[in-house]
């Protein structure tokens, strides 16, 4: 059997899908002879549900209260089917995953309480203090997506926009572009920054138009006027590549 606290989590269509769920719960246990504490972390549909996905588990050994983090990629629990519950569990040794399991397997489990079987007391105690849930939690902030198109530039500045722009541009046709280039969509910028919500908004919007742009879809090659062959740039040679 289990004892099980009930955490309500928000609608899944409502929170972001990259990053970690990260959940500290701060325990603390009474071990009854060889019954140690054990600390179950899943998310799942509801109590009773017959699968759910682990999120952490660990043995409680200090009768002082102590912090235990688990974390998963949201990626793996973020699936509408799992419904919006975390459930904090004291269970059973009987009930735990095998020791070698991660946090990033499924775990699909049932109840040992089921009708009919009449429930055990506990021997061992555990007490939960504390339960902190972050999602979606990063390491560190901004997170590398960002910072490897943004960088250290400001978005809203009209020099670290053109950085920016110049940058992306270049990795995205292949080619550095020209001012031309990148005025026209530092422009575009400026043009649809008052319909947005906020600078990083305006700015995918501005990097999408980039990506949907002929010099990011086709091949182009620099072409002389007049002439029939034109010798290829580093550039254009690397992209046969």
């Amino acid at each position: 059997m289990s004892n099980v606290i009930r955490w309500y989590l928000a609608p899944h269509k409502h929170i972001p899908r990259g990053g970690e769920l990260r959940v500290v719960a701060k325990v603390s246990g009474r071990a009854d002879g060889e019954q140690v504490p054990h600390l179950r972390i899943d998310i799942g549909k509801d109590e009773n549900g017959d699968t759910a996905v682990l999120v952490g588990q660990s043995l409680v050994t200090s009768e002082k209260p102590v912090e235990i983090e688990f974390r998963a990629p949201w990626s793996l629990i973020a699936r509408e089917e799992l419904g919006s519950h975390i459930f904090i569990r004291h269970t059973e040794p009987d009930l735990l995953m095998d020791p070698q399991a991660t946090r990033e397997q499924e775990a699909i489990y049932s109840s040992t309480n089921k009708k009919g079987t009449p429930a055990k007391a506990f021997k061992s105690v555990l007490l939960l203090h504390e339960l902190r849930v972050e999602l979606p939690y990063y390491a560190s902030w901004p997170p590398p997506s960002h910072v490897a198109i943004v960088g250290d530039d400001k978005v809203d500045e009209e020099a670290g926009l053109r950085r920016i722009l110049g940058r992306f541009m270049e990795r995205a046709w292949r080619r550095p572009p020209t001012e031309g280039e990148i005025k026209a969509y530092a422009a575009h910028f400026t043009k649809l920054r008052p319909t947005m919500p906020g600078p990083i908004e305006t700015l995918r919007e501005t990097l999408a138009n980039v990506l949907v742009a002929p010099q990011f879809i086709y091949l182009a090659e620099p072409v002389k006027d007049g002439s029939t062959r034109t010798p290829l740039d580093a550039w254009a040679l690397a992209s046969r590549l």
